[in-house]
């Protein structure tokens, strides 16, 4: 199926840059496959004098229920530039470098780029930090639960696919650390078909985390680095079962376990 709704992260960070489309390898966690870039996509915000913050991710559960891990609204300032596009990036400045007000920081927006749903009983979870920095749903859970990495907090929760009930909640919010109750920085998340998951602990700790399916800490490894099982910036991670694909941020390279 061609899914050309997650190039959207995309187009709100890039300011509407233009970009190719990329065949993708497919695999077992493959989350876009080939993508167009749409403009003008997703609407405004019904909010008057605000809108879209920077976007940490974004996940198409189906073509018509996208969610946007948004890190709150800005402010528009009285006096526009004449070149605004109804993006941070025509105000002269980047998103990330602009206070938000946060506001729906988890947003579900249909096809057309509207609005639709936003989890505004979630938006105190990333209050005086930078908002969500992933947004995710593994593709062998049947409940379609939804996962949210808050890489400023130190911390992984995970919900019900409405947004209704809190199921779990990983790492302790403001306390860095690297053992089995703290992270620092993570930035994603990957799943085996068994429900074990891995946390790239990332930005801080440049380590791979493995919990149970329940979110019982089972193994950890990754040091800072270039050799075999070091990294940089460990941001990403990808499964293809049996492997799990790990790529670093600041290295030329990807690991492979």
């Amino acid at each position: 199926m061609r899914q050309a709704l997650l190039f959207l992260v995309l187009v709100i960070g890039l300011s509407f840059i233009s970009l190719p489309t990329y065949a993708q390898e497919k695999g077992g966690d493959d989350r876009t496959g080939p993508y167009d870039v749409a403009q003008g996509w997703p609407q405004p915000l019904p909010d008057k004098g605000y809108i879209w913050g920077s976007t940490g991710g974004i996940f198409a559960e189906t073509p018509n229920k996208i969610f946007i891990a948004n890190r709150g609204e800005i402010k528009l300032p009285d006096k526009l530039p004449r070149n605004f596009n109804g993006f941070s990036g025509s105000l002269g400045a980047a998103a990330t470098g602009i206070t938000p007000v946060f506001k729906n920081c988890i947003a579900i927006v249909d096809a057309d780029g509207k609005l639709v749903e936003a989890w505004t009983q979630c938006d105190h979870l990333f209050e005086d930090g930078r908002g969500p920095h992933s947004v995710l749903i593994s593709p062998y859970d049947p409940e379609h639960n939804v996962w949210v990495v808050d890489d400023i907090h130190h911390q992984v929760f995970k919900f019900t696919n409405d947004g209704k009930k809190l199921l779990m909640t990983l790492g302790v919010r403001d306390e860095p650390g690297n053992d089995d109750k703290h992270f620092k920085r993570p930035t994603d998340i990957a799943w085996l078909p068994d429900g074990t998951f891995f946390v790239s602990d990332g930005y801080g700790n440049t380590r791979v985390v493995k919990f149970d399916k329940n979110g019982k800490f089972l193994l950890t490894w990754g040091t800072p680095g270039t050799g075999i099982g070091q990294f940089a910036t460990f941001h990403h991670r990808r499964s293809e079962p049996p492997r799990l694909r790990l790529g670093s941020g600041q290295q030329p390279r990807s690991g492979v376990r």
